[in-house]
């Protein structure tokens, strides 16, 4: 029993500081300056593949393209057979075309059949999964970068504003629900863990919680129970 007691008051605390915490530092502060790199990353991640296809699909294509012809040192020229293009292209090519699931072979048989023989047009349609994972890789940092720098100045003029009567008020209410949120998030995965490595569903397994179970909590067993994604889907 007295460890259900510790762990239910443990919650307790951890949502009174989380709820004092936000109350003080405000949304604005919780958003964009605790969390600005995860805010930063979760953005970039969002836009950097339509971002990296335009940008490698403008740039990075014909670049690669032009490197790998000079690697292999080949011409733009017609080739004798759709074989004898893929034996010209570096064996490094292949392998990582063949890596992002490229039929290196299928694509030199229609440039031929098509009449696109040519080894620039070759090659550039079996690099372009490299050039879309490099764009994306590129378009990620460069959007990451930016984002932490939009982040900041957002945060300087946010803060600002929430100086306002009405603001700040609102500022603190939501930073303090935002605080809480999240620190209940880490709550309910430790619990989870808790349960899970213990062993405690239902009965715990370390020494110390012999004795025991779910049901002697009050708030833990809630939140063990609670299933986050059917309460967003009850909303």
């Amino acid at each position: 029993m007295a460890v259900a007691i510790v762990l239910d008051a443990l919650i307790c605390i951890i949502a009174l500081l989380a709820l004092i915490s936000g109350l003080r530092r405000g949304l604005v502060w919780i958003c964009f300056r605790k969390f600005r790199k995860v805010t930063a990353g979760v953005v970039s991640l969002l836009l950097a593949k339509p971002l990296g296809y335009w940008f490698s699909k403008l740039f990075i294509s014909n670049w690669l393209t032009k490197l790998i012809m000079s690697w292999a040192k080949l011409e733009d020229a017609p080739a004798a057979s759709p074989d004898e293009m893929v034996e010209q292209l570096p064996k490094l090519v292949r392998a990582v075309a063949g890596w992002f699931g490229m039929d290196v072979q299928a694509i030199a048989t229609d440039a031929y059949n098509g009449g696109e023989g040519m080894y620039y047009h070759f090659i550039r349609e079996a690099s372009l999964p490299i050039a879309r994972f490099l764009g994306v890789i590129l378009a990620w940092v460069a959007l990451f970068i930016a984002s932490l720098i939009l982040l900041r100045i957002l945060l300087s003029v946010g803060t600002s504003l929430t100086e306002l009567p009405v603001l700040k008020q609102l500022n603190a209410l939501l930073g303090a629900c935002m605080s809480l949120l999240l620190w209940g998030a880490v709550v309910w995965i430790a619990v989870k863990l808790l349960v899970w490595i213990s062993g405690l569903a239902p009965v715990a397994s370390l020494s110390f919680m012999q004795s025991f179970t779910l049901d002697q909590t009050y708030i833990t067993k809630y939140i063990y129970h609670f299933n986050p994604l059917a309460f967003i889907l009850s909303l």
